[in-house]
């Protein structure tokens, strides 16, 4: 069955958008429109529930953003993830009198109950987990490469009473096995490419095991770690920062509660290049190509310092922050396609300022920078840069810039990026806050 649902509206919405989820019947061609005011005091929209990801695909999906200014911003199928067990479409935030346009063309599948139960209970966190990477031949990393990586999970917990269970894995798992009991008596389990789930006839003990495989692994990974839970790695070649393993178990044996980051070093004996830093410099390079002008109202105007506000104000005009789904937040897209679309990541909105300050011969460097509240990260990895500043520099003055802080003025950043670990090969730690320059 395949459907269209249309949705219009004015104002600003607020962070979970008043518009879906989308409701389709059994069978049959449908078209549902629907039109709503926004008020202006509600904070920025930033995501749509489109509906239960296990009862609907979705073919395509078209939103158009038309801004007060008559500027317009449209967004695809790239834009939308599966987040836990729904179809979440990722929204630039929207500003005051934005007009928003969504059509959806998506098809209803047939599906347990066990998915689209109301007030199902999630499994949450595991008690075990078990990590191993697995190459496929080439030895690649990342999207696209040949090293996957095996997880397995056990969980334990007393139910006071009987219920749907349910447990969504990442999209993109395979090789999905599951099971589950109650005081050691065996329950039927439904098993599909999203996850895990089964009903509890009633209270006793629930175990449950399960296990996946995740294709284009990284080497690196972060973890947070409850308390009574435990990651396990049963090839200790790795590296990592947090906590530390406990003594005395097979492998690398890691207990919370607490946070950890983790690099593998060798797989199969073949040691792991360290090339992430490199690539991001590449990707950035790459990026820049061809380079996004300033127009001609700023043709043959060269500046300084004094410029900063000017230009950055241009960055945040042009640009809204948004989310980069499905990708990595320091692979940016070209910046000419950033600038049409209207949005990016913050990665982006400092390699676009950088680029500008540029052309107006002001010489400057865009940086990610891993927020200081993330937790202790690993040299090499590229995991938590989440955030990216601008250093702009005339003789012997240096100042920065967050693009995408829109309360930052020049030479403000975040109060949790001053010190904060940079991934570049020319600078390890932004300097720690000078007065008046927190936000």
């Amino acid at each position: 069955m395949m459907f269209l649902f249309l949705v219009s509206g004015w104002g600003l919405a607020n962070a979970a958008c008043p518009l879906g989820p989308v409701h389709l019947e059994a069978e049959g061609l449908q078209k549902v429109e629907e039109r709503l005011v926004l008020h202006d005091r509600l904070e920025g929209c930033k995501r749509i529930d489109l509906g239960n990801r296990a009862a609907m695909t979705i073919d395509k999906i078209r939103v158009r953003i038309k801004s007060a200014n008559e500027k317009v911003v449209n967004l695809g199928a790239g834009r939308v993830a599966a987040v836990g067990g729904r179809w979440i479409l990722q929204m630039p935030e929207l500003r005051p009198h934005d007009e928003i346009r969504l059509r959806l063309w998506a098809e209803s599948l047939p599906v347990e109950p066990v998915w689209t139960a109301l007030g199902a209970e999630s499994l949450g966190p595991p008690e075990h987990t078990t990590i191993r990477w697995v190459d496929g031949g080439d030895f690649v990393f990342g999207p696209g490469g040949s090293v996957s990586r095996h997880t397995e999970q056990r969980w334990q917990t007393e139910t006071s009473r009987g219920g749907v269970w349910q447990y969504w894995l990442a999209a993109g798992a395979q090789n999905i096995r599951c099971s589950a009991q109650v005081d050691g008596v065996d329950l039927p389990v439904s098993v599909d490419g999203h996850g895990c789930g089964f009903q509890t006839p009633n209270a006793g003990t629930l175990s449950a095991e399960m296990s996946w495989t995740q294709n284009g692994a990284s080497a690196s990974a972060e973890w947070t770690l409850g308390p009574g839970s435990a990651l396990i790695f049963p090839d200790n070649s790795l590296r990592w920062a947090g906590i530390e393993p406990t003594a005395g178990k097979q492998g690398l044996h890691f207990e919370g509660p607490g946070f950890l980051s983790t690099m593998l070093t060798h797989l199969d004996g073949q040691e792991v290049p360290v090339v992430a830093m490199a690539e991001v410099e590449a990707g950035a390079r790459n990026a820049s190509i061809p380079v996004p002008g300033l127009g001609l109202a700023y043709k043959g105007r060269t500046g300084g310092l004094e410029m900063l506000e000017e230009i950055l104000g241009l960055v945040r005009e042009q640009i809204q922050t948004g989310t980069l789904v499905g990708g990595h937040p320091l692979k940016p897209r070209r910046l000419m396609a950033v600038k049409r679309s209207g949005w990016g990541t913050p990665w982006e909105q400092a390699l676009l300022l950088s680029r500008y300050l540029d052309q107006i011969g002001l010489e400057s460097q865009a940086f990610p920078v891993r927020p200081t509240t993330t937790g202790a990260g690993l040299t090499g990895a590229p995991d938590g840069y989440t955030a990216a500043v601008v250093r702009a520099t005339e003789a012997d003055k240096i100042v920065w810039m967050e693009p995408s802080c829109a309360e930052c003025a020049v030479g403000e950043l975040s109060a949790d990026l001053w010190g904060g670990a940079v991934f570049s090969g020319l600078l390890r730690h932004l300097p720690k806050a000078p007065a008046q320059s927190v936000k």
